[in-house]
């Protein structure tokens, strides 16, 4: 009875090791098969991020735009007056696959002078309104007050994770001063010069971003 019980006890022991070791295995090849997926992901992302670039930088005439998977917004056309071209128009377009606001700046006879899109314009966009109110303000005989920016869709991307734990571990700095020239009068009077950041105090730039769309 004693063998018995004894060689029960190893089988027992042989078969939860098996099992053990088969489990062990398992998770290996699901972690190595999840590892592999999210390459694969992100190789699609770039690949993706790749094909609407070289798509929106190909464009060098309004004729190719709307050829190019954009659609261009008719009604919200509108002539600018330039010191280095001249009156250029501002045409704005959407991407149909990916839903992003393209701006691009044609000239008379339809060459494409700049161009720029949401991905990369996006953020800046408040920092220039902010200006915007203080300037209105001026050349109106008012004084700016409040900048106020509704996100419809805030949300971070799973790759830029790490670079805002990275941005929440530094220490605030000292915020800037905005100069803005007292004396312009009249709002097409402004030039670069009279915008100003004074003490202006940064960390360490953060290079290398991944951009997902």
């Amino acid at each position: 009875m004693r063998k018995r019980s004894t060689w029960r006890k190893y089988i027992g022991m042989l078969t939860a090791v098996a099992a053990l070791c088969a489990g062990l295995r398992m998770s290996a090849a699901a972690k190595e098969e999840t590892t592999e997926a999210a390459a694969d992901a992100d190789r699609q992302v770039r690949a993706a991020y790749e094909e609407y670039q070289g798509r929106l930088n190909g464009i060098t005439r309004r004729a190719q735009i709307a050829d190019s998977g954009f659609r261009v917004i008719e009604d919200q056309i509108f002539p600018l007056e330039t010191d280095c071209y001249g009156e250029i128009l501002l045409v704005p377009a959407m991407e149909e696959r990916y839903q992003r606001l393209a701006l691009f700046f044609t000239k008379e006879d339809g060459t494409v002078v700049y161009r720029t899109d949401q991905l990369a314009a996006n953020s800046w966009n408040v920092c220039q309104y902010s200006v915007l109110v203080h300037m209105f303000a001026q050349v109106c005989g008012m004084e700016a007050g409040e900048l106020v920016h509704v996100i419809a869709d805030a949300h971070i991307y799973d790759r830029h994770i790490p670079l805002i734990e990275e941005l929440i571990r530094r220490e605030p700095l000292a915020a800037p001063k905005f100069w803005l020239n007292p004396d312009v009068r009249d709002f097409y009077d402004f030039t670069a010069d009279d915008v100003k950041l004074l003490e202006y105090e940064a960390h360490e730039q953060i290079k290398g971003i991944p951009v997902a769309v």
